[in-house]
């Protein structure tokens, strides 16, 4: 919605929280994950993110990255959602303990994909980044 220029709904005020990771730390977790002894393992289960964070926060970190990306920052409408809001935290000293921690933000990851969408020769379709058509996809899911 910010590449494009259209508002972007934040919904309940954006005080959910989400556990946060980039894709690249995502998967050298994995990989750091299978240079570990099993016995330092354990049968344990982990969580990688860097960190953890509220909507609201998270939209005004896009905001920042965008305006320096392409000049305009994010339009914010905020709205009730018609859906419960799930709050998520999670830990991720664990991978931590075992000698892995991110290396990418989240403002890392905004910047390469606005600077990749700002390269790409079709761009996304239309319908892909309709709010009108993310709604219809979570109506079906819920049903």
């Amino acid at each position: 919605d910010a590449w494009l220029g259209r508002p972007f709904l934040l919904h309940d005020l954006g005080a959910v929280w989400r556990p946060i990771a980039h894709v690249h730390d995502a998967a050298d977790a994995y990989l750091h994950l299978l240079s570990v002894s099993p016995g330092e393992v354990n049968g344990a289960l982990f969580n990688v993110a860097e960190r953890n964070a509220r909507l609201v926060d998270l939209c005004l970190e896009i905001d920042r990255t965008a305006r320096q990306t392409l000049g305009r920052g994010l339009i914010l409408r905020h709205g009730r959602s018609p859906f419960p809001q799930r709050t998520g935290r999670v830990s991720g000293e664990g991978m931590k303990r075992l000698g892995w921690c991110p290396n990418r933000s989240l403002g890392d990851g905004v910047s390469e994909l606005l600077q990749r969408l700002g390269k790409s020769e079709v761009g996304l379709p239309e319908e892909a980044v309709t709010r009108e058509a993310g709604v219809e996809l979570l109506r079906q899911t819920a049903t």
